[in-house]
């Protein structure tokens, strides 16, 4: 089995927890066990797959924090980890993850702000922490992200203003951000994310008035 580098065992009945011995397969480059019922936490051998590039465990039940050990696997392209019940903080330590290009952490239990080092992933193309319970206000790196298509930030109780820096996100086609609590204005800077199709801001406490660069947006269907 450690000769393994690819295992896809997705859409099954597999129950029980994620075993250690998983760790063993160095020569891994594929991880695929969604949509299962596998429960329990996250063993940190995790972290010894240091080849792995894509790794997808959503749709199980799995609990506790992500293991320290996930933070060394710089190689990975594919993280998803969304529909289970993880919870604590997102570390700094996301931003060693420098060749992701889609993160979904989505329908979880995650607690607290948005690291600043998220700004460091200059190749996520898509970011998805939609229902969660993240709080506070939204960090200006999200701004280096310049090959962002699509941010889904819906459901959780993030705070603040929108950061100008979301001006630089050219490539965006896809901002979720309703049901929060953003206050403020909406910036000019979103007049220039051109490529937009889909803006949902909705049951948040923005106030004043639309700006006049929101009629740039001509690739825009709804918002």
């Amino acid at each position: 089995m450690e000769l393994t580098d690819h295992l896809i065992l997705g859409d099954n009945s597999l129950e029980g927890t994620l075993p250690p011995e998983i760790g063993s397969l160095q020569f891994l480059q594929s991880l695929s066990i969604s949509g299962n019922f596998l429960s329990g936490t996250l063993p940190h051998e995790i972290g010894n797959l240091k080849k792995l590039t894509a790794l997808n465990l959503g749709t199980n039940e799995l609990t506790g924090t992500i293991p320290l050990g996930l933070w060394k696997l710089n190689k990975l392209i594919f993280l998803s980890l969304e529909f289970n019940q993880l919870s604590g903080t997102l570390p700094s330590e996301f931003g060693n993850l420098i060749e992701l290009t889609e993160l979904d952490l989505s329908e979880n239990q995650f607690s607290g702000k948005l690291p600043s080092e998220l700004g460091n992933l200059r190749k996520l193309a898509e970011l998805d922490v939609y229902y969660n319970l993240l709080s506070g206000t939204l960090p200006s790196e999200l701004g280096y992200l310049s090959n962002h298509t699509t941010l889904d930030l819906a459901s959780n109780q993030l705070t603040g203003t929108l950061p100008s820096e979301f001006g630089n996100l050219k490539k965006l086609t896809l901002l979720y951000l309703y049901y929060n609590q953003f206050t403020g204005t909406l910036p000019s800077e979103l007049g220039s994310l051109q490529e937009m199709i889909q803006l949902m801001i909705s049951v948040n406490l923005f106030n004043g008035t639309l700006p006049t660069e929101i009629g740039n947006l001509k690739e825009l269907r709804s918002v």
